[in-house]
């Protein structure tokens, strides 16, 4: 996943959202790549996956990122609407990409979960949009090849936000560079 956060095209004084940050790894990619200028907030559900997180912001020494567990599909009621200039929802997924790492997952996806994770990643990509900025960039990227979450889910999302534009999409297979599958869109805001 470290071809994520160069997509954002991360400047400066960026005010950056980071949507499901747990673990870590891609907020504090974000956090070097911004010389711990600006800032990025990074948001989970669950406090104690945030506290891996803050272990290893400190350890960077890193001081441009605040950490808070909240619900990202309430984020409106605590930041302003186009408050974000860049946002990465790395979203809650049903892992097929990952399948090779955990043999167990294949057991446990069933239509119904998935059909409860498209409706999440569907709320959370409605909660982006309010809260990404005219001219903003939003990375939106799973560790699923599951069309319905990646393709579906965003031209789903840009015929209903014709100000969203589509820069680039792509798909990574398990095989190339020998990675766990993945895909991304990158997409801005014309506003």
């Amino acid at each position: 996943g470290q071809l994520v956060a160069p997509l954002l095209e991360l400047k400066e004084n960026d005010i950056v959202l980071d949507m499901c940050a747990a673990p870590g790894s891609k907020t504090c990619h974000m956090g070097e790549i911004l010389k711990n200028k600006g800032k990025i907030v990074a948001i989970d559900l669950y406090e104690h996956r945030l506290e891996l997180l803050c272990k290893a912001v400190n350890r960077l020494g890193l001081n441009n990122i605040e950490t808070r567990a909240y619900d990202s599909t309430k984020l409106h009621e605590i930041y302003k609407e186009k408050y974000f200039n860049k946002i990465l929802l790395d979203a809650p997924c049903s892992g097929l990409g990952v399948i090779r790492r955990k043999m167990d997952i294949k057991y446990n996806v069933t239509p119904e979960s998935i059909d409860e994770l498209v409706d999440l990643q569907s709320n959370l990509l409605e909660e982006a949009y309010l809260l990404l900025d005219n001219h903003g960039i939003l990375v939106y990227s799973t560790c699923t090849l599951n069309k319905k979450e990646n393709e579906k889910q965003i031209l789903k999302f840009i015929n209903k936000y014709q100000d969203m534009k589509i820069i680039e999409e792509r798909t990574i297979l398990p095989f190339e560079n020998d990675s766990d599958g993945f895909y991304y869109c990158k997409m801005i805001k014309e506003g």
